[in-house]
């Protein structure tokens, strides 16, 4: 709730900034049939496709809807990093790391841009979570205690998840 507060709150309060108003009318080129851009843009296409794919099934934008996917991004990262800190050691640190991070200031205000900065946050985190769960599972004597079915399936999320922070932003 804490976290929720930071970032959703008044979230369209203000005006796009510089690099938000590119994102969105990049976001209107795409819609528009112009796939270029996704290529001449210097950051990933992420930020570009997120508020797309909102203008394209509403058919409209503003600076609220822009912002949201990025700031629940950012939520649902906090949750992540809880699972992470609980799975790692407990239920207290996993909540001792969301609360420190719910009241990181650069965390707050990625969240509350169309920016990249959220997705790589969620997925950075996600991954680790699934890579961590798939080595606990194995065991220290790395028999395989998960089918290899499911072994696969949670490998190849964390390629998709990783994929998808890796598109996000090249650096």
């Amino acid at each position: 709730m804490i976290g929720g507060f930071f970032r959703l709150v008044n979230l369209g309060y203000a005006e796009f900034l510089t690099d938000e108003a590119r994102v969105v009318l990049r976001a209107q080129a795409v819609i528009q049939g112009d796939e270029n851009v996704l290529f001449v843009h210097r950051k990933g296409p992420t930020e570009i496709l997120l508020p797309a794919t909102i203008w394209a099934i509403t058919g409209r934008i503003d600076e609220f809807t822009a912002r949201l996917p990025f700031a629940l991004a950012s939520l649902a990262g906090l949750f992540a990093v809880f699972c992470l800190g609980r799975r790692l050691h407990s239920a207290l640190a996993g909540w001792i790391a969301a609360m420190l991070l719910a009241f990181e200031g650069y965390l707050i205000g990625f969240a509350r841009f169309t920016q990249y900065q959220s997705v790589i946050f969620l997925t950075s985190a996600l991954v680790i979570l699934l890579l961590f769960t798939l080595v606990q599972k194995t065991g220290k004597t790395l028999a395989l205690k998960i089918s290899p079915h499911e072994g696969s399936r949670v490998l190849s999320l964390a390629t998709v998840l990783l994929a998808t922070g890796l598109l996000s932003h090249y650096d």
